[in-house]
């Protein structure tokens, strides 16, 4: 397989892993409700936190940090370059923030960021996961 052809199937691989909308399907087993419309209307871990509870939440949260982490490890085994894993991360956030199972509308990508920023850089997740717990904490 040539080098173009990987970052090609990684790239599309990432997007459709981002596209699956957790919170989404979250809010409709947990309580039958279209997050969308309800709490913040975002398709997030933090509107699911506040529509479905915090351990659905945290579930939410942990399956979007996963969506931007696999793909960016994956990326690392097959390609090795920071190129290749820092493409294979953003198609993975445009994933979560465009989803074409929601018409393109989805999350902010804050989870499926960190999780491509754990393997690019782990210092700078640990900060950022410090600042959302933060938000979170003080917005409620």
């Amino acid at each position: 397989m040539t080098i173009i052809l990987k970052y090609a199937v990684l790239i599309v691989f990432a997007y459709f892993i981002g596209s699956i909308p957790s919170a989404y399907i979250a809010g409709k087993l947990k309580k039958g409700v279209d997050i969308r419309k309800e709490g913040t209307g975002n398709v997030g871990a933090t509107n699911t936190i506040l529509v479905a509870g915090p351990l659905i939440g945290a579930i939410v949260y942990i399956f979007d940090v996963l969506k931007g982490l696999v793909p960016v490890l994956i990326a690392r085994e097959l390609i090795g370059t920071e190129l290749s894993m820092g493409l294979v991360g953003l198609a993975a956030i445009l994933g979560h923030d465009f989803s074409f199972l929601l018409a393109f509308k989805g999350g902010k990508g804050v989870a499926t960021t960190i999780g491509t920023i754990t393997v690019l850089n782990p210092l700078t997740a640990l900060l950022l996961l410090a600042t959302w717990v933060s938000v979170v904490v003080v917005s409620r």
